[in-house]
């Protein structure tokens, strides 16, 4: 897993997605699998490779890939039938709707095109939510090679899960000179990343041997969607984006103790096989 955080307008978002010439963390990612899938089908009995591409926008999970909302977005507006909800199972754990990667160049390369964004006094196209990609790589292989077909093993399937998350940044009003509908928006931004404040908080606790710490993953979207990202077994890399500037140093400071309050937290990675 891998995050982006800090203030609004820092360069979450360019770190995350670059440009055509200096692409970012999400397309190489994307490249580096979609290359690597091909060698990888040939060393093992199946290899297949989905993808997943939400945004969080005032704590609803709206498919960025759904034909329902690419078309009404290129009008600018939100569709009831893209919207996500939570559940659980065996293998994709928190969110359950991975699509045909063949699709990449037209549903997900131009994701953010279609994210929510909106004008602040910080940034002409500043981010209104949280973006989630993630890729999931199913493989099947033998236990061990089969003397007959009658003495063949059944497949063992191993799953990798890699979540990209372009979080929206923190906002503080003054700055930004929300008001109305932009108001309403950074509401919602900082509660989702106060409640994953919180999370981290939690799981910093445990780490410490704390006992009988409630993770309180169910207070928001955000929280939920990310719970096996942020304290199941996977491996997680936070970025912190800071201004330069010096009137930000107060956001910058409070960037920086969340990413080292998370670099207390080591989760202990293990092969999820089923």
């Amino acid at each position: 897993t891998i995050f982006a955080c800090g203030m609004t307008g820092s360069g979450k978002t360019h770190t995350m997605n670059g440009t055509p010439t200096d692409p970012g963390v999400v397309p190489n990612a994307a490249d580096f699998l979609f290359d690597a899938l091909p060698r990888l089908r040939a060393s093992v009995r199946r290899a297949e490779l989905y993808v997943s591409t939400f945004e969080i926008y005032d704590d609803k999970i709206v498919d960025l890939c759904s034909p329902a909302h690419i078309k009404r977005s290129a009008v600018g507006e939100k569709d009831a039938a893209s919207l996500l909800l939570l559940r659980e199972d065996a293998v994709r754990t928190a969110l359950a709707l991975y699509r045909d990667p063949a699709k990449w160049a037209f549903s997900i390369r131009p994701v953010d095109r279609r994210r929510s964004t909106g004008e602040t006094k910080l940034n002409s196209a500043s981010s209104r939510s949280h973006l989630v990609v993630q890729f999931l790589l199913l493989q099947q292989q033998y236990p061990s090679a089969p003397t007959t077909s009658s003495q063949q093993p059944p497949p063992l399937t191993r799953y990798s899960k890699i979540t990209l998350v372009d979080l929206a940044g923190s906002e503080n009003n003054k700055h930004t000179g929300n008001a109305g509908k932009r108001m309403t928006e950074s509401a919602a931004i900082n509660g989702s990343l106060f409640h994953l404040s919180r999370v981290i908080d939690a799981l910093a606790e445990k780490q410490r041997g704390v006992e009988n710490v409630h993770v309180p993953y169910s207070h928001s979207k955000l929280t939920a969607a990310l719970k096996d990202a942020l304290g199941g077994s996977a491996q997680s890399l936070m970025i912190a984006t800071v201004s330069p500037l010096v009137r930000f140093t107060e956001e910058t400071r409070r960037t920086l103790d969340f990413v080292v309050k998370s670099r207390t937290i080591v989760n202990a990675a293990t092969t999820n096989d089923i």
